[in-house]
């Protein structure tokens, strides 16, 4: 839940950031934190608040929610879902360290930072490389995609060759080589449909310095690789 937007008590941002001081307290110093996390760097508690060495007052704390960071880096994956890796609570940091991750991150601001590579699988066209899955109510949801982030969808499958051929040497799809003077013919098939590369369940911001590229639908005939 945000803090208040009039009266704040000591109460409220503890409930919200947890305890910055010894038995409970609340030491408003201790909130002015520059936190990395991911591709994101020198967060503050959340927007506004103040950092460093600057003055701080309860007054400044006042309209602000517990701010989230989900890391999805390293190695490549497929589909992947954004509240998947907050439940599982790979990658996450939350910012200050004062409170564990909450389960439920309605009323929380959420940054998600991507750097690796995404891909998806062809079939259909939801089967997205990368969602952001529902967060519940009022929650704020940002993405930023990194300088090695790729979010790639799926081509579709190219549809079977509809002919009979009198070939020399030709060689389908599937590895098959067929020579001699065969003659050759498939039945008719359609393409398979590509895949998005981005899905969006939940509002979002999004900042990006990667590639967000969509797969292709397959065409309506495979054909041969003559030799």
């Amino acid at each position: 839940m945000t803090t208040p937007t009039g009266t704040i008590k000591a109460s409220d941002i503890r409930n919200e950031f947890g305890a910055s001081g010894e038995n409970n307290s609340v030491r408003l110093g201790a909130y002015r934190v520059s936190w990395y996390a991911g591709e994101y760097s020198q967060l503050p508690l959340d927007a506004g608040v103040p950092q460093g060495t600057s003055a701080i007052s309860f007054g400044q704390l006042r309209n602000k929610k517990l701010n989230v960071v989900v890391d999805i880096s390293g190695n490549a994956e497929t589909r992947v879902n954004m509240r998947s890796k907050y439940d599982a609570n790979s990658g996450v940091t939350v910012v200050g360290g004062f409170v564990s991750k909450p389960a439920n991150p309605s009323g929380k601001r959420i940054l998600v930072s991507v750097n690796k590579t995404i891909g998806s699988d062809s079939g259909s066209i939801n089967n997205v490389a990368l969602r952001t899955g529902t967060w519940g109510t009022s929650a704020t949801l940002e993405v930023l995609l990194g300088s090695s982030a790729k979010v790639l969808g799926a081509g579709g499958k190219g549809g079977d060759f509809t002919a009979t051929a009198y070939i020399t040497y030709a060689e389908d799809e599937y590895g098959n080589v067929y020579e001699n003077g065969t003659d050759v013919s498939y039945d008719a098939g359609a393409g398979s449909p590509g895949s998005s590369a981005f899905g969006i369940d939940y509002p979002c911001s999004i900042i990006n310095y990667g590639t967000i590229q969509n797969g292709f639908g397959g065409g309506g005939a495979g054909g041969f690789r003559a030799r």
